[in-house]
C-alpha cells in the first residue's frame, strides 16, 4: 500500500464569495469565518477525493492544492 501524497492547501480570501461549496464538500479541511469567507483548517493534508471535489467546486477558483515538494499545482 502506497502512502498518500501530502498537499499544501491555499485559499485566496479576496476571491472568495462565500458560496461555501468547499465547506460542504470537505469540512475537515475548509471552514468559514464570521463573514462566510473560506478558512483553511488544515494547511497540509493527505490527498483525498473530497479535497479535489471541494477545490474544483469553488465558483471563483480561490482554492489550490500544491505539492510542496515540487511546487506543482495539483488542484484545480
Amino acid at each position: 500500500m502506497s502512502q498518500a501524497r501530502r498537499l499544501r492547501v491555499e485559499a485566496d480570501v479576496a476571491m472568495c464569495v462565500g458560496a461555501r461549496q468547499c465547506v460542504l464538500s470537505d469540512p475537515s479541511v475548509f471552514g468559514h469565518d464570521e463573514c462566510n469567507l473560506v478558512e483553511v483548517l488544515q494547511v497540509e493534508v493527505d490527498d483525498h477525493p473530497e479535497l479535489a471535489e471541494a477545490i474544483t467546486m469553488c465558483p471563483t477558483g480561490a482554492l489550490e492544492a500544491i505539492d510542496p515538494a515540487t511546487g506543482e499545482v495539483v488542484y484545480p
